[in-house]
């Protein structure tokens, strides 16, 4: 399931114990049924080798498209850079 103008979001709030805290994916996900087009994950347990398609809790699959900011790295360059907190 292809979700374009994509980001990952951190779950929880400032008072959220960090260890407690999931990454999500939020983007636009146009084969969502009613209008919806918008779309917020389960959180991220795993990807694929190359990066290109993230596994949620649910066990669904989605492959990036378009991110939201041109200059967005791929979803493991962003774990390692900036958070550096393991998936599960």
């Amino acid at each position: 399931m292809l979700v374009n103008f994509w980001r990952i979001i951190l779950s929880g709030n400032d008072y959220t114990a960090p260890e407690l805290r999931r990454f999500r994916l939020q983007g636009i996900a146009d084969w969502l049924p009613d209008g919806e087009n918008y779309l917020t994950t389960t959180p991220i347990v795993g990807f694929e080798e190359d990066g290109n398609v993230l596994i949620t809790r649910s066990g669904s699959r989605y492959r990036l498209g378009e991110p939201q900011n041109k200059d967005q790295q791929t979803f493991p360059e962003l774990i390692d850079l900036y958070w550096h907190i393991p998936l599960k």
